[in-house]
């Protein structure tokens, strides 16, 4: 959808699980990238997108490997209780 200040935007809202800011955010970097000539295009764009979306990726590692050790800390807790009975 076209935008009266003239930039391009999905036409829906992104759910709140999937970081709709983020997505909103490169979206918007992508759809409404300036005319310039391919000789006159920096990168860096790429980039910042490129890390926003490798930080996301290793926060959401991170909190599974600490919903999947505290799952491990529960196991082994239920069953030394098992154990001790």
């Amino acid at each position: 959808m076209l935008t009266f200040d003239k930039k391009w935007k999905p036409t829906s809202n992104f759910k709140r699980s999937w970081d709709g800011q983020l997505w909103q955010e490169i979206f918007d970097s992508l759809l409404n990238i300036p005319h310039l000539p391919v000789f006159q295009r920096d990168d860096s764009l790429l980039n910042s997108i490129k890390l926003k979306l490798e930080g996301k990726l290793e926060n959401l590692k991170e909190n599974e490997l600490q919903r999947l050790l505290f799952e491990q800390e529960r196991i082994i807790e239920s069953e030394r209780k098992v154990k001790i009975k």
